[in-house]
Formats: structure tokens, C-alpha cells, sequence
């Protein structure tokens, strides 16, 4: 199922190399079988066609917490909250991250 999808994806990246949209489904279909390498450089990817695309940041920031990395994903939060400050999803997850830093 994960390998038709990754399949798909990588067919839509080469047909589509500017299109942030398939970037952003490929890093998804990466962690949902969890390649986080892979999903790293995907989202990073998407965010270089378009910086201000908040779910490729909030996968990204996702990747990060799974792989330990919590300054990087409180990061990535904080720039989806500069971005656009009524993301509640936002403050929820760097309250959350904040928490588990202590």
C-alpha cells in the first residue's frame, strides 16, 4: 500500500518538479511508512517552492519530534506561528514541546 503510494508520489515529483503539492505527498507518504530521512528531504524540498506552506512545516516539525530532534521542531512551530499567528495547532504543539523540555 505505502510502496504504490511512494510509487505515485515519485512519478508526480518527476512529472511535476515544481509543484509543492506532490513534494508535500511524497514526505507524507515517507512518514506514514516511516522513512524519516526521506520525509525530511522531501518536506525540506517543499518548503524551498513555497516557505510559507504550514502543513509541510508542521510534517516536518512532526519528523523532527519522532527522530528527538525537539529544538528543530519547535522551530519549525514557531515559524508557522510568525507565518500566520492563528494557527492554534501551532501553539498547541510548541506548548506540548515546551512541556516536554522542561
Amino acid at each position: 500500500m505505502f510502496g504504490d503510494k511512494i510509487t505515485k508520489c515519485k512519478k508526480a515529483v518527476k512529472k511535476r518538479p515544481y509543484d509543492i503539492e506532490a513534494y508535500y505527498q511524497l514526505a507524507e507518504a515517507y512518514r506514514e511508512k516511516g522513512m524519516l530521512g526521506e520525509a525530511v528531504a522531501e518536506y525540506k524540498k517543499a518548503l524551498t517552492l513555497n516557505f510559507t506552506h504550514a502543513e509541510a512545516r508542521k510534517g516536518l516539525a512532526s519528523v523532527y519530534i519522532k527522530l528527538g530532534m525537539l529544538d528543530e521542531a519547535i522551530t519549525e512551530y514557531r515559524k508557522i506561528v510568525n507565518m500566520n499567528p492563528h494557527y492554534k495547532d501551532a501553539y498547541y504543539h510548541l506548548g506540548l514541546l515546551y512541556g516536554q523540555k522542561g
